[in-house]
């Protein structure tokens, strides 16, 4: 009988102790959010890409900005190449650094004939 009493109060104070203990970490500072996953995102940033017709790609950072600048204005480079890839397809090409060349007019005829008319009998 002795020992069946001292068991049950080892078992009660370990019991106490682990109560004790879940209350002390639940007052522990915890982050506001875990660290987030780092995976390459190439992007097009509106701010660092430059002006010319090929942009200048970057990645985005931890935080969803721009590496290079930090900007938040951009689109994903992948968007883009989709974009480009839907010209191609209806036959439509870009030339990068070459201006388009402008169709001279054909020429007109200086002698035009007249175009016969028919008469309408009432």
């Amino acid at each position: 009988m002795f020992l069946i009493g001292v068991i049950a109060i080892i078992a009660a104070g370990l019991v106490l102790t682990n109560i004790q203990m879940t209350r002390k970490r639940e007052r522990y500072v915890v982050p506001d959010k875990p660290s987030l996953h780092f995976s390459a995102v190439q992007i097009i940033c509106g701010d660092c890409s430059g002006e010319g017709i090929i942009p200048v790609k970057t990645f985005m950072d931890r935080n969803g900005h721009c590496e290079r600048c930090g900007g938040g204005s951009y689109i994903l480079a992948s968007d883009r190449g989709m974009y480009a890839r839907r010209l191609f397809a209806r036959g439509l090409t870009v030339v990068p650094n070459e201006m388009p060349e402008r169709a001279q007019p054909e020429a007109v005829p200086q002698h035009l004939e007249p175009v016969p008319q028919m008469k309408i009998a009432v």
